[in-house]
């Protein structure tokens, strides 16, 4: 009977799995958003819920949780984050500052947080780490990027 019951908790595991995975929703748009200061930027973002990077005229942006608004990034230095260089998007410029354009973590890195971020999703728990990932369930709801995702 306990064998029976491992195989039925086994099926059910996998089946949240794929369903999970059936359920990633693969974005490449354009989108609006508002800083603090009441500015309109747009931001080009591509990605799903378990894996996002957007950007703003080829620069890398991610949510600064501290300011409340959306600033560019940089590079962690091990390549796994994306951390937020306090400039503002849509009023500092990236490239005055000597910022690289179109940055991303290592693939090794990128894969192994979308990983994480399904196995959070697939058990229920929601988002993992950070703004994102404590409350966010819409990719494309507002705070959208993080530095190891975005919306998603």
């Amino acid at each position: 009977m306990a064998q029976m019951q491992h195989r039925v908790l086994a099926v059910l595991c996998i089946g949240a799995l794929a369903a999970a995975c059936a359920s990633a929703a693969p974005f490449a748009k354009t989108f609006r958003f508002t800083q603090p200061d009441g500015r309109q930027i747009e931001v080009w973002g591509e990605g799903d819920e378990f894996r996002a990077v957007f950007e703003h005229r080829g620069y890398t942006i991610v949510w600064d949780e501290a300011t409340k608004a959306y600033t560019y990034a940089r590079l962690s230095a091990d390549e796994t984050e994306l951390i937020s260089t306090g400039l503002l998007v849509g009023r500092d410029d990236p490239a005055l500052n000597g910022l690289p354009q179109h940055l991303r973590i290592t693939p090794v890195a990128a894969a192994e947080q979308a990983r994480f971020e399904h196995s959070i999703i697939a058990f229920g728990i929601g988002h993992a780490h950070g703004h994102v990932r404590a409350e966010k369930t819409d990719p494309f709801e507002r705070p959208a990027l993080h530095g190891v995702g975005g919306p998603g």
